[in-house]
């Protein structure tokens, strides 16, 4: 059972109009995913949301619409991701000293461990640059991008690892869209640019990365005193079905539907003009550095560590940098109201009942959870065996 309702059309009147499309929704399994959450945090996720709002309504009362994305929410984000990753790779300094000497050290069962990671570090960058430079990129082009994408991928990993946030989208500003602003596509160039449209089906969005789900993995493994190679074995398996199964279904789907038939108004081949798209109108309209993009990169950078600095500086300081680099993220759009409400409740529960009463409640929000998923479960069973339209567990 969901609740929602569109408040931005609300707001017809400059500034306040900037708001744009602003979805209040209401999920049960959110709500309960908030309440598990660090209040901090759910705190922080809809006060960025709507700070980004806020920028927006700014912006037009200034008249700077002139400068087109302004006030560049993507490449705050971005910007934010980053400086999430540096802050991690600081603080664990130690470790990574550690590591070093462990696998320059004498022989010991963690030095085999870590030293099959940097060769399979090593071997997968060099078929990487091998196999992007047969295509025509540059090297620059090669070691820009990918070192990008893996820095993003270090710092999701991270915040899932930290806190357990609830979506780590940043769709449509993957490391091609950051280089675009950083250096141009005319500096760029048709071959590189061609291989950024081509690698888009792993960076249009990171809701579904495959990093952080790996470390769960061998966390779980850890606990229950697994083999790190077993897991390993199986990781690498599981994705192998993985992608075939998902070939098959995307296929069997267009030639049983149709690839322009769509589901709630969407088509099946919708995403995949996306990246083409945009390649034509890079080749179209080359561009030089956006230095206006390319600032707000910047600022999000150092916000993010600004924030940093104040949480470990300040105990009651309350802003997470993890909910500036959500902000603008898709399912944060949708999630932001469950999470202002959980984090409504949760307060209140802490402050009024204390930590006992908030271990009362806990099981009654993992119900949330559990209810709407396996209610939705059976529900997608159901149309699948009867052939009809059920209830949509994900409607957007």
């Amino acid at each position: 059972f969901h609740v929602r309702y569109e408040i931005g059309r609300l707001f017809t009147e400059r500034p306040w109009n900037a708001i744009g499309w602003m979805n209040m929704s209401f999920f049960p399994f959110v709500i309960g995913i908030g309440f598990l959450i660090p209040v901090h945090l759910t705190f922080s996720c809809w006060f960025f949301y709507l700070f980004t709002k806020f920028q927006r309504v700014i912006g037009s009362a200034l008249g700077l619409q002139s400068l087109p994305g302004f006030p560049y929410i993507r490449q705050q984000s971005f910007g934010a991701y980053m400086g999430i990753c540096f802050a991690a790779i600081f603080i664990g300094r130690r470790h990574f000293k550690d590591v070093l000497k462990i696998i320059i050290g004498d022989e010991t069962s963690d030095r085999k461990i870590y030293r099959l990671a940097i060769t399979g570090i090593i071997l997968g960058w060099i078929f990487i640059i091998l196999f992007c430079l047969q295509t025509g990129m540059s090297i620059q082009a090669i070691i820009a991008f990918f070192g990008l994408y893996f820095l993003l991928s270090f710092s999701i990993t991270r915040m899932r690892a930290e806190l357990g946030v609830p979506a780590h989208d940043l769709h449509a500003m993957d490391p091609s869209v950051a280089l675009s602003n950083l250096v141009g596509t005319r500096r760029l160039g048709p071959n590189n640019l061609s291989m950024f449209s081509l690698f888009y089906f792993f960076n249009r969005a990171y809701r579904s990365h495959p990093m952080p789900h790996s470390l769960e993995g061998f966390k779980i493994a850890h606990e229950k005193n697994m083999s790190d190679f077993q897991m390993f074995i199986t990781t690498i398996i599981g994705g192998g079905v993985g992608i075939i199964a998902a070939m098959w279904l995307l296929l069997y789907g267009f030639y049983k539907l149709g690839a322009g038939v769509g589901i709630a108004g969407y088509a099946i081949n919708a995403f995949g003009r996306e990246p083409f798209q945009r390649l034509q109108n890079w080749l179209a309209y080359p561009t030089l550095i956006d230095y206006a993009a390319s600032s707000f990169i910047g600022m999000g950078f150092i916000l993010t560590l600004g924030l940093l600095f104040l949480r470990t500086r300040f105990f009651w300081w309350t802003l997470h940098p993890l909910g500036y680099a959500l902000a603008d993220d898709y399912s944060m759009q949708w999630f932001w109201a469950s999470l202002m409400f959980s984090w409504m409740l949760k307060t209140v529960i802490l402050n009024f009942g204390g930590i006992r009463m908030y271990r009362r409640a806990v099981p009654f929000f993992i119900g949330l959870i559990l209810g709407e998923f396996i209610i939705g479960s059976l529900w997608s069973i159901i149309g699948i065996i009867l052939g009809i339209s059920t209830y949509a567990f994900k409607y957007w």
